[in-house]
């Protein structure tokens, strides 16, 4: 926002700038009232109370302040506002600024603007100086006299040729370099500040190696009301009045502009940080994002250089907190996201959007998400996903898609496990568009006669074809014959078809199919009247994606499969000629050391822990 002070007048408070003789306290208040305006780029005057900072500068472009204070300003409704510069501290302005005959210039900057163009002073402030007409420095002339030494009478002498002697009434000595300083009302000696022949200033050091150096003690900066109160605020500026270091009383330090998008806050008491924003209650660390298109908080990892064998360092590592372990409590979560929400028709955003790094054609690309349970009585799941109910559907829990275009290497979702159990866990209904492959498709449900100890297993009819299986009972009429109508849709699923018939109950050595599959129906005869028939037909799919997709029984590997197997320990092979090794090295490896470290950590607890049923 670009905001502009006009200035109106710069007048003094008082009328008269000589300093009383009687009465010291009437002193010519060093201040200049002065008076402006603030508005908006597009001319709205802006209102309410700000910060702002003035400057006195030599020139109208460039160079560093004289001089500066920051005062919290009232703005009117027209934006107007009056201001007395000075009267942030007691000595007010210093009136040495308008002891010589060159012009200053006025900067006024709003609290994390930038500063305005600069104003020329009139000449009503040069009367500070004014001040001083009837003194020498600032002091009397009477100062100046020296005493006579004690008890010798004043020398008195009519002829000028004899000027009498005049000797300082000090004593004292320095050593060079160093700034003096009144040790006694008649004293002088060494201050603890020493000027360099660079010119560099040194406290408590006669070597600066920077125009003001401090050492053996601190710098302290209480701001221009002492920092006492809530709302007192203290700066120091680096560079420029664009970037300071500001501690507010009994809230915190920020870096940049306080209470400003861009500043970096430290907050009391606590030490939680917040980037853009000063609330910092919820965390020890909180960035929010103040601008469009800009990131929240964005973190890069080491990369290693070329050719220097070295690999690339993690970006961010997050571990949650441990529960009591004296008590059944829970372990705090290590990473919580959440999407923004979308609004009038548009997607909201997700929780989290991890993608691998890319590789070269040598090496496969990085997982877009890794996860890996914990260990326990019952270990942790390497995920945890709940798709979210919504209006008219559910959402899925995992969604995944693959965005390979060369060979179908993995598919949108892979599953290993790093022991021979279940690589995966469906709860529900599993719903594919394309193939399943497997090496055994079976069944499992709970076993009738024993449903709480057993399972009951079988294993699915496998075919060279897409071969579909329909088969019924039926009853044969007086003739012995009976027609069999199937679904409207069966023959426009399947063709090819065969037939197999079974009498029930007594022979039926002449039953035979007297009419083949045709209207979606057919019909049996040569069979006793009343007996009856189990019949049984299978088709081979024809369907349109069966004729699109049709199965290939012999397939080769593709390159990347060609010297694994799925199964290496069949054929004499160790693990690492598996199938995974060849199609994703990396995760296989990390399988392989977590499957090492569950086996080391079961061998100890098995060798060292108590039996649970010990008591």
């Amino acid at each position: 926002m670009r905001l502009h002070a006009l200035p109106l007048f710069v007048c003094l408070l008082v009328a008269s700038f000589a300093q009383p003789t009687a009465n010291p306290s009437s002193a010519v208040p060093s201040m200049v009232s002065f008076n402006g305006i603030l508005r908006d780029t597009d001319g709205t005057p802006l209102t309410g109370t700000i910060g702002v900072t003035f400057s006195l500068y030599q020139d109208a472009q460039g160079g560093s302040p004289l001089w500066l204070e920051t005062q919290n300003v009232q703005l009117d409704k027209t934006g107007h506002y009056s201001v007395m510069l000075g009267s942030t501290t007691a000595q007010g302005l210093p009136t040495e600024l308008f002891s010589s005959s060159q012009a200053k210039w006025l900067g006024v900057q709003p609290q994390g603007r930038q500063e305005q163009p600069r104003v020329l002073l009139l000449a009503v402030p040069y009367a500070l100086k004014a001040a001083d007409a009837d003194t020498i420095g600032g002091k009397p002339v009477s100062a100046f006299v020296l005493a006579n030494p004690q008890g010798t009478p004043p020398k008195q002498s009519n002829s000028p040729s004899s000027p009498t002697a005049i000797t300082p009434n000090y004593a004292g000595s320095g050593t060079s370099g160093y700034i003096p300083e009144w040790l006694t009302s008649s004293t002088i000696g060494n201050s603890r500040l020493f000027q360099s022949s660079s010119g560099n200033l040194g406290m408590n050091t006669t070597t600066p190696s920077q125009v003001f150096e401090v050492d053996s003690g601190n710098a302290l900066i209480r701001g221009p009301h002492n920092f006492s109160a809530v709302g007192d605020t203290a700066f120091l500026y680096i560079g420029d009045t664009n970037h300071p270091i500001e501690a507010a009383f009994k809230s915190g330090l920020s870096l940049g502009a306080f209470k400003a998008p861009q500043a970096l806050f430290i907050a009391d008491f606590t030490g939680n940080v917040g980037i853009g924003t000063t609330s910092t209650t919820g965390a020890e660390l909180t960035s929010v994002s103040n601008a469009a298109a800009t990131l929240g908080l964005s973190v890069t990892g080491y990369s290693a250089a070329l050719n220097s064998n070295g690999s690339g360092v993690d970006a961010f590592h997050a571990t949650g907190g441990n529960g009591d372990p004296n008590n059944q409590d829970d372990g705090g979560n290590a990473i919580v996201a959440n999407g923004g929400s979308g609004n009038n028709g548009e997607s909201s955003g997700a929780g989290v959007v991890a993608t691998g790094g890319s590789s070269d054609i040598y090496t496969n690309g990085g997982d877009g998400v890794y996860g890996a349970g914990g260990a326990g009585i019952g270990g942790g799941s390497g995920g945890y996903f709940i798709g979210a109910g919504g209006r008219y559907s559910s959402g899925p829990g995992v969604f995944g898609l693959s965005a390979g275009n060369v060979s179908p290497l993995n598919g949108a979702v892979f599953f290993g496990s790093t022991d021979p159990d279940d690589a995966a866990f469906f709860n529900g209904d599993i719903y594919a568009t394309g193939v399943v492959y497997g090496s055994a498709k079976d069944f499992r449900i709970d076993h009738p006669l024993d449903p709480t100890n057993k399972y009951l297993q079988h294993t699915a009819v496998e075919s060279s074809e897409m071969k579909n299986i329909y088969d019924g009972v039926a009853l044969l009429d007086g003739n012995g014959e009976v027609t069999v109508q199937l679904p409207s849709w069966f023959e426009a699923l399947n063709g090819d078809f065969r037939y197999q018939l079974t009498a029930i109950g007594r022979p039926g050595p002449g039953l035979y199919i007297a009419q083949e599959i045709s209207g979606n129906r057919f019909r049996i005869a040569g069979g006793t009247a009343g007996a009856k028939v189990s019949w049984m037909v299978t088709g081979i799919r024809h369907d349109a994606y069966a004729a699109a997709n049709p199965l290939v029984v012999e397939a080769d590997k593709i390159p990347m499969d060609r010297g694994y197997y799925l199964h290496p320990e069949l054929y004499g092979a160790p693990p690492e000629q598996g199938i995974e090794w060849g199609r994703m090295p990396r995760l296989a490896k990390r399988a392989k050391e977590i499957r090492a470290k569950a086996a080391q950590r079961a061998f100890a607890q098995t060798t060292h822990a108590p039996s649970l049923d010990a008591h």
